[in-house]
């Protein structure tokens, strides 16, 4: 989304410490990385909390509290894509990241950047409001567009860039963008989900191996191998974490440690592991022969259907060969599509062949 230069002021806590984050990108310091990441789990948490103002602070009303608000992490990566984006220094969205924009006059150092664009994307909820409607079911306007991406409760990582340009008349600018994974201001979908912030790890159900903060009330998405220390171990021991294995979108979504891909894009509890088919089909598909291993469906079969194939004891790691039936896994695929997810420039690319096939003609 993008923004003009406006400043809001707002409390920042100190949310974690200072962390040496080893990007290669040096326009940001790590202190710089930990004041923008705090600014967004702090405001996170007020909302989690149900403390943070929802509209002039004249009327006093605040927000309704959160369930499963997360605790967001800096990402390196994610720093890069948007560091290389704003490098180009066109004020526009890429149409293919989750980014929210600031454009302001004159060359700008970057903490002072990053508060401004910070403060001034949440400003718009402190401006504005919001009601419950839109936070249970966010549609577009320009009265909400940036704060409910820094709010958007199941986004787990963040990076942000700053670039001082030129502009086509010869003023100077600069121009700031944070990057959000995994995205944000979807339609039909609940900006964060109503309820009470966490006291409790099992108040953190979300994501597989989430723990609750109780200081913040925020949920932590752990970064860990959700499958055994022992077959991770053996998947990487055979070149299965390496990006160019045809294994690897399997192996390293479930083995992120072993892998070295932290922080990750945390698996919720259906996408994993209980030995279960996904798919009402599986039993026609076991008859017509593709549990067999000579199928040209075997590696797709045992990974959607592990309990019809008979294989959770014994269960490897899955490539997408050609599929039976040529679908989508969630009905929001045409619009990312449309968003250019399916390009192989984007950093959903991956992750779109698996689950949107259909919309990317990948069949």
């Amino acid at each position: 989304m993008g923004s003009s230069t406006v400043v809001a002021v707002f409390v920042i806590a100190a949310i974690g410490l200072a962390t040496a984050y080893q990007c290669s990108n040096n326009v940001l310091t790590d202190a710089d990385r930990d004041f923008i990441l705090n600014l967004h789990n702090s405001a996170r948490s007020n909302v989690a909390k149900g403390s943070e103002l929802n509209g002039p602070s004249s009327n006093t009303a605040t927000v309704p509290g959160a369930k499963n608000m997360y605790k967001m992490v800096y990402d390196c990566k994610a720093e890069a894509i948007i560091q290389a984006y704003t490098n180009k220094c066109v004020y526009q969205h890429s149409g293919v990241n989750m980014e929210n924009l600031w454009q302001g006059s004159s060359w700008w150092g970057v903490r002072a950047a990053l508060n401004s664009a910070g403060t001034g994307w949440w400003g718009e909820l402190r401006k504005n409001g919001v009601t419950n409607d839109v936070i249970n079911s966010y549609t577009f306007n320009s009265a909400i567009g940036h704060w409910s991406m820094m709010a958007w409760h199941d986004a787990t990582r963040i990076g942000c860039g700053v670039t001082n340009c030129t502009d086509s008349s010869g003023n100077k600018v600069t121009i700031g963008s944070c990057v959000y994974f995994w995205g944000g201001n979807m339609g039909g979908r609940p900006i964060w989900p109503i309820g009470t912030a966490c006291a409790s790890d099992a108040d953190c159900n979300y994501y597989l191996a989430s723990t609750c903060e109780v200081s913040t009330g925020l949920c932590k998405a752990n970064c860990v191998n959700y499958l055994s220390d022992t077959d991770c171990n053996n998947y990487l021991s055979q070149g299965y974490c390496a990006d160019s294995s045809k294994y690897a979108p399997w192996v390293q979504a479930r083995c992120p440690v072993a892998c070295n891909k932290c922080p990750n894009n945390p698996l919720k509890p259906s996408d994993l592991l209980q030995c279960s088919d996904s798919n009402t089909y599986c039993p026609n598909w076991k008859t017509s022969g593709y549990c067999d291993p000579s199928s040209a469906y075997y590696s797709w079969m045992i990974s959607t259907c592990p309990l019809t194939c008979d294989v959770c004891t014994t269960l490897q790691p899955s490539v997408q060969p050609t599929q039976p039936q040529c679908i989508d896994s969630d009905d929001y695929c045409p619009n990312w599509e449309a968003s250019g997810y399916c390009d192989p420039s984007s950093e959903y690319y991956d992750w779109m062949q698996s689950n949107c096939a259909l919309s990317c003609g990948a069949c």
